[in-house]
């Protein structure tokens, strides 16, 4: 459906809006890709160093741990996806907005998990076959089951509804941040402002004493740019705020009319 020239579609009750959000930050994405690619290349040319030198627990290790970062790197990347530019995907409540999070994260924990105890399984395999190495080498192994376990508490803590995709609730006296399974509340009178951090992968808010946060964008299937809109429209106009309890601001949203250029908040 395309309402002024804005297109918007709605699956179940999360209503995805597509407007133009304008230029967008590229450092961070960047940064992002050659701190991947350059951890990708070292890891894999220590899993061929240990393989050489008949060390094959350590190659396993390090291929596991460079699959963990690969994924981790990853994440943090979904953030910037130019499938996200100029979307904005919200849930209306009796009482307030929610810009819906992304499950995609929460999975990316559980492939995590997975794939070191492939690793730790690869390993123990190794150890008891025919295998001339150093006794030493269980240590690899030690190091993964200790990675595995961490991740699999927090893919434990997803899959039981423990730790839900991570939200941003925005209702008429304030705000809130869903992040790890709890809760952090603003008021509106806590921020300065609202903007865009780190080459376009947090969204920024600065309050008083320089106090800031950042939510980062990686968590949400919305443009980093149009979140900090929205949060900024509704900081500096009061009086439009009890559209949040009402669905006129799904109205609002749809004409599009709360841009305006998303900046890192002055400090």
């Amino acid at each position: 459906m395309n309402i002024g020239g804005v297109s918007s579609t709605t699956a179940a009750d999360v209503v995805e809006v597509t407007l133009d959000s304008g230029p967008q930050p590229r450092v961070g994405p960047v940064l992002v890709v050659g701190g991947i690619g350059t951890g990708a290349l070292a890891g894999v040319g220590m899993s061929m160093v240990a393989m050489q030198t008949d060390q094959p627990t350590w190659a396993v290790m390090f291929v596991a741990l460079t699959l963990l970062m690969v994924l981790v790197g990853g994440t943090f990347l979904m953030g910037a996806l130019p499938t996200k530019r100029g979307k904005l995907r919200v849930r209306a409540h009796d009482d307030a907005l929610e810009v819906v999070g992304s499950p995609w994260v929460r999975w990316a924990e559980v492939a995590t998990a997975a794939f070191l105890w492939m690793g730790v399984v690869g390993g123990a395999i190794l150890l008891l076959g025919p295998v001339d190495s150093d006794p030493q080498t269980v240590g690899p192994i030690v190091i993964l089951v200790g990675f595995a376990l961490a991740t699999t508490w927090f893919a434990a803590r997803f899959l039981s509804g423990h730790r839900p995709p991570d939200a941003v609730m925005l209702r008429r006296d304030g705000f809130s941040t869903l992040r790890a399974g709890s809760t952090t509340s603003f008021s509106w009178g806590d921020v300065l402002g609202f903007g865009v951090g780190n080459g376009g992968m947090t969204v920024d808010l600065l309050g008083y004493g320089g106090i800031s946060a950042r939510f980062p964008a990686s968590e949400l299937p919305s443009d980093p740019a149009l979140v900090a809109a929205l949060l900024e429209f509704y900081r500096t106009h009061q009086f439009e705020r009890s559209e949040l309890a009402s669905g006129r601001v799904l109205d609002r949203i749809r004409s599009g009319d709360f841009r305006r250029p998303a900046r890192p908040p002055a400090r």
